[in-house]
């Protein structure tokens, strides 16, 4: 709307020109539920999500990047168009991360690196960063895009494991970790000397794959299985095979693995060779066997021989006393008599202690 004035600028009128903007409007509107259904749906991100202008000025952060910088006492807004220097997210001390949104802009790639920063409690936490660029119409870079995840339990689990790989190295027993779903990530050197296969043979593999055999017993796989569901841990022994077919009992000491909000990582298995230790024992137990067939038989046979001997030491001693009565019913010479007498004395101490 315009005035309308005279020549001596008194105002005499208005005018004005109508324009229907309903459609521009309705334009306005749909792009501005569309902003809200993305920043919406960025803001639910796990993950940090940072848009930087050319010139290393912010113009978006997601939720989870704003809370990850007030964890370390930084207060930012989130208003599109704000522009806050980009100080007040990347620190001038940080050189690396300088050289990386200079690599990113002027190569036009993307650039992935890890970074550690200290929260205002003083935690440590490890960031897995991928930065990249989105280039205008003349293939310039317009804005950077950045997104990070927070892997510290994952580095912290890496870490642990890095130092039992160390101390596993050095043991001559058979250790091996899996994954959660117990597919092989890394064993020692002592599982290919022990069992024959090498790393490249085994790594993503479930060893129950290819270490039971026909005569691993089935009741203690079943036992594995539900210790570890139920405990997280397995402590005993198992009949395996190796490469090359033989059998090889092993004594098992497993583990579960959680990182620090309770989720199964890994498996670790430790595992030593017993099989010396069972020969022995199945020896000790056919030695045992033998000796207790051999007392058998022993029983047997002095069962027998006292039924065998009874038989003809009874007979002796019936005809000893038919001699007696016949010697009494007759008149003998006494001398005969009394030695009659001795003899038949020794014949029955004999017999007696037969």
């Amino acid at each position: 709307i315009s005035p309308v004035t005279d020549k001596h600028g008194k105002v005499v009128g208005l005018y004005g020109v109508l324009q229907n903007i309903t459609q521009k409007k309705q334009i306005e509107e749909k792009k501005s539920k569309e902003h809200f259904i993305y920043d919406y749906i960025l803001d639910k991100l796990p993950t940090e999500l940072v848009v930087l202008d050319k010139a290393g000025r912010y113009i978006f952060a997601n939720n989870a990047a704003v809370k990850s910088k007030e964890r370390r006492g930084i207060r930012i807004g989130k208003k599109r168009g704000s522009n806050n220097d980009l100080e007040n997210w990347i620190p001038v001390s940080e050189s690396k991360r300088s050289e990386i949104l200079k690599q990113c802009m002027v190569e036009k790639k993307s650039v992935t690196f890890e970074e550690k920063l200290i929260d205002t409690d003083g935690t440590e936490r490890t960031y897995m960063r991928n930065m990249y660029p989105l280039l205008d119409e003349k293939q310039d870079t317009e804005f950077l895009v950045s997104y990070g995840v927070d892997i510290t339990a994952s580095k912290k689990s890496e870490l642990e494991l890095q130092r039992m790989a160390i101390v596993a190295e050095k043991t001559n027993g058979i250790v091996m970790i899996t994954d959660h779903a117990k597919k092989i990530i890394w064993i020692n050197d002592s599982f290919e000397r022990i069992l024959g296969y090498s790393s490249e043979e085994v790594i993503g593999y479930d060893p129950a794959d290819f270490l039971q055999g026909p005569e691993t017993s089935p009741e203690t796989i079943q036992e594995i299985a539900c210790s570890l569901q139920k405990t997280g841990t397995f402590s005993g022994e198992i009949l395996n095979y190796t490469k090359s077919g033989n059998k090889i009992w092993l004594y098992l000491d497993i583990a579960a693995v959680y990182d620090d909000s309770g989720k199964l990582i890994n498996y670790v298995a430790v595992e030593n060779d017993i099989t010396l230790i069972k020969m022995a024992e199945q020896r000790h137990q056919k030695a045992m066997e033998k000796e207790r067939e051999l007392n058998r038989f022993k029983t047997q046979f002095v069962s027998l021989a006292s039924h065998q001997f009874r038989t003809p030491l009874a007979t002796i001693r019936s005809s000893m006393d038919l001699l007696e009565l016949k010697m009494e019913s007759s008149r003998q010479d006494p001398s005969f008599a009394e030695l009659f007498q001795k003899h038949k004395g020794v014949m029955a101490e004999e017999t007696t202690r037969m």
